[in-house]
């Protein structure tokens, strides 16, 4: 990997040369109502029905195959109960990102847009995951774990854009971006994490989700970690893996999950990214 480019990117990032991506006011609203012991229903649904566009997406991702009940789901409200409070804040989270940090260079917004989309199937997924394994009580961090865990992505990818607009000789190759994003997107993601505020369990698994060594009892990072090479396998990514053996991985190995259980995985988030590309 060309080591002075990734030099470049991480100076910018030091020297405070770029803005940093700041969470957006309605979506760190959300996320301190729901974490806090104060919570309540009604003041969350008032601060999605504030923004049309998050009412569309709560309630698009409410009445999906994934989530929809016998009835068709048409208010916040019942969308918050349907859906829970967890997954309604990562998707406020996720969609605000999304909307506010467009990018300048039409290569680098394509990239942008497979981000989004792998990142809600990995929370779709993961928290599918949580559920076949008997661990109902990760579902919400899963799910939140799986949207937030290549956060340092969008970084990295707003730090290229500036660059790339900002000086006229600075135009790197896209497969020479996309190992920058390899390298460099999980220490980003967790500076992320921090400057946010989100809970340590999400950042652990931000930070570590590529890390070579974990231990047998890290189930929700092994959960997202799993989920995240299924997706890549069946081409929902940022770059695909198709040759990737998941029921075969280390982690599927320690989560227990059979081939037969891969099998149902990899056809579960087919569907999960039909989803994704709904919301």
């Amino acid at each position: 990997m060309d080591r002075s480019l990734a030099e470049i990117v991480d100076a910018c990032i030091e020297a405070n040369e770029v803005e940093l991506p700041v969470l957006d006011e309605t979506a760190m609203r959300v996320h301190e109502l729901t974490q806090s012991d104060d919570y309540d229903a009604a003041g969350l649904e008032a601060l999605i029905r504030e923004e049309p566009v998050l009412t569309a997406a709560v309630l698009r991702l409410a009445n999906s195959s994934f989530y929809g009940g016998l009835s068709q789901i048409t208010n916040v409200r019942d969308a918050i109960v349907r859906l829970g409070s967890q997954k309604v804040s990562s998707v406020v989270i996720a969609v605000t990102q999304r909307d506010s940090y467009k990018m300048r260079d039409p290569g680098l917004q394509a990239v942008l847009g497979k981000l989004w989309h792998h990142s809600l199937t990995c929370a779709l997924g993961s928290a599918w995951l949580a559920d076949r394994l008997d661990r109902k009580d990760l579902g919400d961090h899963a799910f939140m774990a799986g949207m937030l865990h290549d956060l340092g992505k969008l970084l990295i990818l707003r730090v290229v854009d500036d660059l790339k607009a900002s000086e006229a000789d600075f135009d790197p190759p896209m497969p020479l971006v996309h190992q920058i994003l390899d390298a460099m997107h999980s220490d980003r993601g967790a500076m992320l994490m921090e400057k946010w505020n989100i809970p340590q369990i999400y950042a652990d698994v931000v930070s570590r989700h590529h890390d070579p060594d974990f231990g047998d009892d890290e189930t929700l990072l092994l959960i997202v970690r799993l989920v995240d090479l299924a997706c890549n396998k069946i081409g929902v990514g940022v770059q695909d893996k198709p040759d990737a053996k998941v029921a075969a991985s280390a982690e599927a190995q320690v989560l227990g999950v059979s081939d037969v259980l891969a099998a149902e995985l990899e056809i579960l988030l087919e569907d999960a990214a039909g989803v994704a590309g709904q919301v």
